[in-house]
């Protein structure tokens, strides 16, 4: 069974409940994020279409590990067909070394709604650690070596960069915190 097949459940009628749609262990912490709709408002706009507000709540929970993990920034949501079997996106930030475990009434504007049967991916922008933290161009300086761009061996330091095996493409230039699409993250929720 290809991991694309195994999704959350968002059920749209559990209003107020927190529902996980996203799961990931980033700088050795394991953590998931919620999301708790907690009302669906349809609003007509002007010339007779229109939309609907999705008022929300996004919990991020530690679990395990000793760095901690926060949302960062707004989440955003977007219906459209680009990718095979996904029918919408919901867009969040996290940040190491970030405490901020909740983003409250966030209001999601969609231009048609959720509907029974979607398939939903959460996508994640893993943001860099603090530059007062590591910095990537002088490591002798830093307080916190990034284990996503660096591997220390005594006073040397390599960069790490990663390709999905087989491939014969070259090896990319690290920039930031290593493959964005590397590891297996539960990420897709059906909507029920």
């Amino acid at each position: 069974m290809a991991h694309e097949n195994l999704k959350f459940v968002i059920r749209l009628e559990d209003l107020n409940i927190w529902q996980p749609v996203f799961g990931s262990q980033d700088f050795g912490t394991f953590y998931m994020i919620y999301i708790k709709i907690k009302s669906i408002k349809e609003i007509s706009g002007h010339g007779g279409g229109s939309f609907f507000l999705y008022n929300c709540d996004f919990k991020l929970q530690n679990y395990r590990g000793a760095i901690t993990m926060g949302l960062s920034g707004s989440p955003d949501m977007k219906i459209e067909n680009s990718v095979e079997g996904v029918d919408a996106f919901l867009n969040v930030s996290v940040s190491p070394f970030h405490i901020n475990n909740e983003i409250l009434n966030e209001n999601i504007i969609l231009n048609t709604p959720l509907e029974v049967g979607m398939t939903l991916q959460t996508n994640f922008t893993l943001n860099a650690p603090p530059q007062h933290l590591f910095d990537p161009s002088n490591p002798d300086k830093s307080v916190y070596l990034n284990p996503y761009r660096l591997v220390r061996d005594g006073e040397a330091y390599s960069e790490i960069s990663t390709r999905k095996l087989g491939s014969n493409v070259p090896f990319p230039i690290p920039k930031d915190i290593g493959c964005e699409f590397g590891p297996c993250i539960p990420d897709r929720s059906i909507i029920k």
